[in-house]
């Protein structure tokens, strides 16, 4: 699901540059959300698959975390500030559910009926209920600063 910021045409001038740099993010959080689409049980078949699908988790998660400090140190227009920290609470259930399904791996022997499917399936829902929050926040943001 896109997370494109349409409509900064028709903005005021003082917001623009607060979505430029929403833009910038939700493009880059587009990206990071994409790597793990991909990824289900299926692409988890031995051990050297688990090993690197650890590493794309690994490599995703600390990616997120400095996109989420990025968004916390962005001061929003004072009409979207509840939309933004909603945007935020977003981001981290996505960071929560990528490290509950990186944990539901079996990180030590790389086996996979050590995967406990339970964690990983919480963990799935987890991250894609926090990537729409984001991305519905994001919408709602775009729709103040453009009315």
């Amino acid at each position: 699901r896109n997370m494109g910021v349409e409509g900064v045409g028709d903005m005021k001038i003082k917001h623009i540059d607060y979505a430029r740099k929403l833009c910038i993010i939700a493009d880059w959080l587009d990206n990071i959300s994409d790597k793990f689409r991909i990824i289900n049980l299926d692409n988890m078949k031995n051990t050297e698959e688990i090993k690197i699908i650890q590493k794309i988790y690994m490599s995703g998660i600390e990616e997120i975390k400095i996109c989420k400090l990025i968004l916390q140190d962005i001061v929003p227009p004072v009409i979207v500030s509840n939309e933004h920290q909603k945007m935020i609470t977003g981001i981290q259930s996505f960071i929560d559910g990528l490290e509950k399904v990186y944990n539901s791996l079996d990180t030590i022997h790389y086996k996979v009926d050590n995967i406990n499917i339970d964690m990983y399936n919480e963990g799935k829902k987890l991250r894609e209920e926090g990537i729409d929050l984001a991305v519905k926040s994001a919408e709602e943001i775009v729709r103040k600063l453009t009315e």
